[in-house]
C-alpha cells in the first residue's frame, strides 16, 4: 500500500523541550544539577540527565570553539603576515597619491570659497 504524501517529515521529531535554546549560564546548570540531586525516582533522573546534557555540551563547545577560533586567526594573521606586508608595500604609493590629490583638490576649493568671499558686491 502507497503512502499519501501528506507534505509532513516524518521520522524523530524533537519535542518542544528538545527544540528549546539551551540556557548554558551556571545559574542553569546548577540548578539542573540540584534537581538532580533532590530527584526521588529514576523517572526525573531522565528527565534531568537530557538538559544538563545538552547545557553541559553547549558550554563545552562555546568554550572550545572561541579558544580553536582564536588559535585560527592567529595562525592565519602570522601565515599571511608576508603576503599583507607585500600587499601594502605594493600599493602604499598609490595611495599617497590618491591622497595628495585629495588635499590638494580641498586646497584649491578652499582658495576658491575664500576669493569669492573677499570680493565686494556690486549692486
Amino acid at each position: 500500500m502507497a503512502r499519501k504524501n501528506t507534505g509532513q517529515k516524518t521520522g524523530n521529531r524533537k519535542g518542544p523541550e528538545e527544540s528549546a535554546a539551551v540556557d548554558t549560564s551556571d545559574k542553569a546548570l546548577t540548578d539542573l544539577l540540584r534537581r538532580l540531586k533532590t530527584a526521588a525516582n529514576s523517572d526525573e533522573i531522565r528527565q534531568l540527565s537530557n538538559p544538563i546534557e545538552r547545557a553541559v555540551f553547549h558550554k563545552q563547545f562555546a568554550t572550545e570553539s572561541g579558544a580553536n577560533l582564536k588559535k585560527r586567526l592567529t595562525q592565519g594573521a602570522l601565515a599571511n603576515a608576508d603576503l599583507n606586508l607585500e600587499i601594502a608595500e605594493e600599493w602604499f604609493p598609490v595611495e599617497q597619491e590618491a591622497w595628495n590629490r585629495l588635499e590638494q583638490d580641498e586646497q584649491a576649493a578652499k582658495t576658491i570659497r575664500s576669493a569669492g568671499k573677499s570680493k565686494p558686491r556690486i549692486t
